[in-house]
């Protein structure tokens, strides 16, 4: 029998390969679309990684955090994606420690644990930080202080541990050692607002006033921002150039209107300015924001300095209703009966005054005012029948 009697007759060769070609077309096309979709997936989950990655360079944490969970719903089983959301967990931790409430203490503990579990952390600066935010908060500032200075050993330009140093230094009453880590902290990120805005501060506390009004100067220059302004006027302030300080306040509040400390702010420094109008206007406008005795104390006094006695006297005897030992309120009531001509009046409560006062440091000098007053004529260092009244 020759070879090509073996063979099969042509048309069932077509015939089988046909059938054969259809059997793997489905196979073949299911295989081609999940390689789309998965190709797909994975190019989605870059691009998400790509932009949560500029999010958290730029410390934007709920944009980052949200981009992550965008990249996890074409991933969700990925590890990976789950310990880069944890990463910026931490970083979020370690930049704003104030947000960490009580409550999320045992939350933070557990991502720490696990993230170690998954990743070597010994020179992750975020995550010995948060760590270390964890110990503070438990009272263990020693381990606390040692954590912060491993992060910052193991990443020099961490900010944020330089920072968290800082504040636990000075917690601890340590200026000189604080300033010290706020100045490594400056220098790790020279345009972090923040830590150019310690720096200052902790300088103006220590007196150097002058160059911490220089940093928040810089500060300003590099980002303008209500923070800093804040901080310039009160710097401004303290070296009695008060007219200055009040342009950097109205562009605080403008930038924040919703501080009441900035308004108060800004009231205070407008009455040190000589303008009792549009200090009390100010100052009123605070109080809807946030009620404050000091600021109601101050609006009596700018009452008083506009010769609007009566409203003064309503202001100064609300405060001393509702706080009757409070000395402030009753020197300045009974300041205003003084001032108005109603001195039996004035006398009963400048006297309730001295009683409380009396054997306070801090109020000998108004203390000695008043019994320099009202001390009976003939009395050593009592003010002549004749004499104009006196404002103690």
């Amino acid at each position: 029998m020759s070879d090509e009697s073996k063979s099969p007759p042509q048309g069932v060769l077509v015939v089988l390969v046909g059938l054969g070609l259809l059997m793997l077309a489905p196979i073949t096309l299911d295989s081609w679309s999940a390689l789309q979709a998965r190709q797909q997936s994975e190019a989605w989950v870059e691009l998400h990684r790509a932009r949560a990655a500029a999010a958290l360079a730029e410390e934007r944490y709920d944009l980052a955090e949200s981009t992550y969970q965008q990249a996890m719903a074409h991933a969700p089983d990925s590890v990976d994606l789950k310990l880069e959301v944890f990463d910026v967990q931490m970083a979020r931790v370690a930049a704003q420690p104030h947000t960490v409430t009580s409550e999320q203490l045992s939350d933070l503990a557990y991502m720490l644990d696990m993230s170690k579990a998954a990743r070597d952390r010994s020179a992750d600066a975020n995550w010995l930080v948060a760590r270390g935010l964890l110990a503070e908060r438990r009272q263990d500032a020693g381990r606390a202080m040692a954590l912060y200075e491993q992060a910052a050993g193991a990443n020099p330009q961490a900010v944020h541990a330089h920072l968290a140093a800082a504040r636990l230094k000075r917690a601890a009453g340590d200026l000189e050692d604080a300033r010290a880590a706020h100045e490594a902290a400056h220098k790790a990120a020279p345009k972090n607002l923040m830590a150019l805005n310690n720096l200052g501060t902790i300088e103006v506390d220590l007196g150097a006033v002058d160059s911490g009004l220089a940093r928040f100067q810089g500060a300003i220059a590099i980002r303008d921002n209500a923070a800093s302004r804040l901080n310039a006027a009160n710097a401004l302030s303290l070296l009695k150039r008060d007219k200055e300080a009040i342009p950097h306040l109205a562009k605080a509040h403008e930038m924040a209107p919703g501080s009441a400390e900035i308004l108060r702010r800004l009231g205070l420094a407008l009455a040190a300015d000589q303008q009792p109008k549009v200090a009390s206007q100010v100052l009123e406008r605070s109080l809807v924001l946030e009620d404050q005795p000091a600021v109601r104390l101050e609006l009596g006094r700018l009452a008083l300095q506009m010769k609007e006695g009566d409203r003064a006297l309503g202001i100064f005897s609300k405060l001393v209703e509702a706080q009757p030992n409070a000395l402030d309120p009753l020197f300045e009531l009974g300041r205003a009966l003084k001032v108005m001509g109603r001195l039996p009046e004035a006398s009963v409560v400048l006297t309730r005054y001295v009683q409380l006062a009396e054997g306070r440091p801090d109020q000998a000098q108004r203390l000695a005012s008043v019994k320099k007053a009202f001390a009976p004529p003939g009395t050593p260092g009592a003010v002549p029948e004749d004499a104009p009244p006196a404002t103690p």
